[in-house]
């Protein structure tokens, strides 16, 4: 995943790394570090990512459905 984060942070609704980091606790100069090649993230710092991008993905279509009048 570390090669595709930069694709997968914008396929979750264009966040930055600062928002990606406060989202999942990992710091923003380590996934910089990993967008780059120059790191390797920990299996726990992937989990964590990984579950706040699927939380940011369910949030915003929970929010895009209220918006169209389907309540959830």
């Amino acid at each position: 995943m570390d090669k595709d984060l930069k694709t997968q942070r914008w396929k979750a609704g264009r966040l930055s790394q600062i928002e990606l980091s406060k989202l999942s606790g990992v710091s923003r100069f380590r996934i910089s570090l990993a967008e780059t090649g120059l790191t390797e993230l920990r299996d726990q710092e992937l989990y964590a990512i990984e579950a706040a991008l699927a939380d940011e993905v369910r949030r915003r279509a929970k929010e895009f459905d209220v918006r169209l009048g389907n309540r959830r």
